[in-house]
Order: structure tokens, then C-alpha cells, then sequence
């Protein structure tokens, strides 16, 4: 075989998979709120009624957003927060936690215009210490019962826990970083992160290792008794309420399909699921996850977090403070 020969194969194969990176656009409308800040998001979150919350920051600074008209515009709550805020979760109007990027949560009873930082049981041990941070996701199953999962540096997963409000907390270590977490119910539970998927079925007081895609698995979501989870490189998957095993519903990246990066997942209450990440991807399916209107959207930015605010409108947030309404 000569060498222009070759040339030849390696140039049309060049061809094909710069090709099939091109993402076609995705058929969900949207419109870009004005920016109040330059900050990264990493998640948005109900309030009450109109009002939806959006928390993220950039290097030592942490940030929280307030939007009263259901995300059409949006202004600074707090700006107080000395580290990145990854996550905040409201229990109603006032009463609320935050987390970030140190083994502290922060507790407020204004609805979010003051904060105390209280400080979490982190152990001595493990340095460095940045490898069991940041804190990802809050997760509150009732009033009292709370969760927050993180970790850094795809190792060293950490899951908090309180059953009195937040006034104390345990801690639970793992070998992997986790990034996902959801109850179904007061017992049964599951956490997910790189390439680890766990599951409780005593509130959180024994974690067991489950089967689990081969993937970064980054967000869940819940719909009709079906567990859905997001993975970073490009798989979404299914299992039932009883996860017997895990089921492709859209595939994941090969080294001839498209670069896709999914940062979350969240279903409608008439099971219609969303998908969001990088480069501005969007999945939508309307039937579970039996086929999908993927493309890209939000005019490139990366997204870390939606929010749904009906069963056909949501709202997107994601890198350089970029906030967009959209429909589908």
C-alpha cells in the first residue's frame, strides 16, 4: 500500500470525524437574559411561586441570583460568599442551605440576603484537602433529613447528612468523586459520580456500591417510577424505581459521533426529560427516553444547570453568567 494511498484513507477519515462533531441546532426556542454578573453558574433553583434562584462565583467569591418574574430578569441577592457556591436549596421562603467549595454550608433564615457559614466534619486526614471538595449537590427529603454529595479531582467522594435541620451533620467517604444525588422516598436513595453508583435503602446510614454505566454519571432525574442519570460523556440512562441494572436510552461518544457533554438531566411533570451541558447541547425527549431532539442551543454557552418551570418552559444557567429562558 503506497503512501498516497494512505494520505488518501487518513485525510477522508480526518474528513468524516470533523464532520460529525458539527452539531446540528436544536429546535427549542430561547431567549438570553441581560447578565448581572460574569460568574460561572452551577445551579438554578425554585424559590416560590415566580421567584427562582441561580447561585455560582469564580475563584475565592461565591454569588446568588434572584429572579421575581420567573427568570426575565434578574438581580444580585448575595454577593457575600468567600468561596464558589455550587448548589443552593430553599425549604421554603426563608429557611435555606448553600454549599461550595470548602467543607462549609451556609444557612439562611431571610431567604438568601444573609448567610451563616457553618463549619462541616471534615477529616484530618486525606490531604490534600482539596481532593474531598467541592460540595456539589443538596438534596432534602423532608424537613429534617438533608444531603449534601461532593468531591474534587474524580476521587475522594464525600456525602454530608443531617436529621435535624442542619444543626449537625455525618459524614460518609467514598473512592470516588460524586456529583448527583436523589431519594426517592425517606429510605432509598442514590448518588452518582465518576464512574460510581450508589445506593441506600436506611436513609443514608449504609451506602452500597450498585452496577452503574461505564460513565462520569453527572445529574438525576426522577419520572413515572424511572430513574434517569446524565453522563459527561454523552450517555443518558435508565433503570427502574428497584434498579435492577441500567439501560443506554441515548448514547454515549465514540470516535466518530459528536462530542457531547451532558451536565444535568430534570423531567416535567408529564415525563418529558431534558438534558443540558457543554458547547451548548440540548436533549429532549417526549416518549422516556425512547428517541431524542438533540442539538445545539443557547448560542453555544455551556450549561451546568436547568430548571423547568412547566411542562413546556425552563430555564438554563450555566458558564460566564449566562442566563437563558427557554421552550420546547
Amino acid at each position: 500500500m503506497d503512501n498516497y494511498f494512505l494520505k488518501t484513507i487518513f485525510a477522508l477519515a480526518f474528513i468524516l470525524i470533523l464532520s460529525s462533531c458539527e452539531k446540528e441546532k436544536s429546535s427549542v426556542s430561547f431567549t438570553a437574559a441581560v447578565p448581572v454578573t460574569e460568574y460561572n453558574l452551577y445551579a438554578v433553583r425554585e424559590l416560590n411561586g415566580d421567584s427562582i434562584v441561580a447561585c455560582g462565583g469564580k475563584d475565592n467569591n461565591g454569588i446568588l441570583l434572584l429572579s421575581a418574574d420567573k427568570g426575565a430578569t434578574w438581580n444580585i441577592l448575595s454577593n457575600s460568599f468567600d468561596q464558589v457556591i455550587y448548589d443552593v436549596y430553599f425549604m421554603n421562603d426563608h429557611f435555606g442551605f448553600a454549599c461550595g467549595g470548602t467543607p462549609d454550608v451556609f444557612k439562611t433564615d431571610d431567604g438568601g440576603k444573609n448567610w451563616e457559614k457553618i463549619s462541616l466534619p471534615f477529616p484530618g486526614t486525606g490531604f490534600p484537602l482539596n481532593y474531598r471538595v467541592p460540595l456539589r449537590k443538596i438534596f432534602f427529603v423532608n424537613d429534617s433529613l438533608g444531603f449534601i454529595s461532593g468531591g474534587g479531582r474524580f476521587e475522594a467522594g464525600i456525602i454530608f447528612k443531617t436529621i435535624d435541620r442542619g444543626v449537625n451533620w455525618t459524614l460518609s467517604t467514598f473512592s470516588n468523586e460524586l456529583r448527583g444525588i436523589l431519594f426517592l422516598n425517606e429510605q432509598t436513595g442514590f448518588a452518582c459520580g465518576y464512574g460510581i453508583m450508589l445506593r441506600t435503602d436506611d436513609s443514608g446510614i449504609n451506602w452500597n456500591v450498585i452496577s452503574s454505566p461505564n460513565e462520569f454519571c453527572t445529574s438525576f432525574a426522577v419520572a413515572s417510577d424511572e430513574l434517569y442519570t446524565s453522563g459527561y460523556n454523552g450517555g443518558i440512562y435508565k433503570t427502574p424505581g428497584d434498579n435492577i441494572n441500567w439501560n443506554s436510552i441515548n448514547d454515549g461518544n465514540n470516535a466518530f459521533s459528536n462530542r457531547i457533554h451532558f451536565n444535568c438531566i430534570t423531567a416535567a411533570t408529564n415525563g418529558t426529560l431534558v438534558a443540558a451541558g457543554n458547547d451548548g447541547i440540548i436533549a429532549v425527549s417526549y416518549d422516556h427516553g425512547a428517541s431524542w431532539d438533540e442539538g445545539e442551543s443557547f448560542n453555544g454557552a455551556t450549561i451546568k444547570s436547568i430548571l423547568l418551570t412547566d411542562d413546556h418552559t425552563g430555564i438554563a444557567a450555566g458558564n460566564d453568567g449566562m442566563i437563558f429562558k427557554f421552550s420546547y
